[in-house]
């Protein structure tokens, strides 16, 4: 009986546009695709993927904005074999922001 052969993620990254060197962490999983369609969530609400991208680059679009880097490779029998044609059929991106803290000043006394 043949091995199986599966895909994993070997990369998932937010980068610069344009720039692949210019990317934050690298979130991939070691958990096998499976062979029907299944939404995976990388990140959170408080994850800052290393501070990518910045508040500018998701306000702009084109060259100066940012996007999604996502690369696959094969696993055959257990034992990562090299590249394999993935599909992925969609990415969404959700960015989360937190308002900063409101201070508040208590004048004690007189006016």
């Amino acid at each position: 009986m043949a091995a199986q052969t599966t895909l994993k993620d070997s990369q998932i990254k937010i980068c610069k546009a344009g720039w692949l060197d210019l990317c934050a962490d690298n979130k991939a999983s070691a958990t096998e695709w499976g062979t029907s369609y299944a939404a995976v969530d990388y990140g959170g609400s408080t994850d800052t993927w290393g501070g990518l991208p910045t508040v500018a680059q998701i306000k702009t679009t084109g060259a100066s904005g940012f996007g999604a880097f996502i690369k696959a490779t094969q696993v055959t029998g257990g034992t990562t074999q090299g590249n394999k044609k993935a599909n992925v059929d969609a990415a969404t991106i959700t960015i989360y922001w937190h308002l900063p803290k409101r201070s508040s000043i208590i004048k004690m006394g007189g006016e």
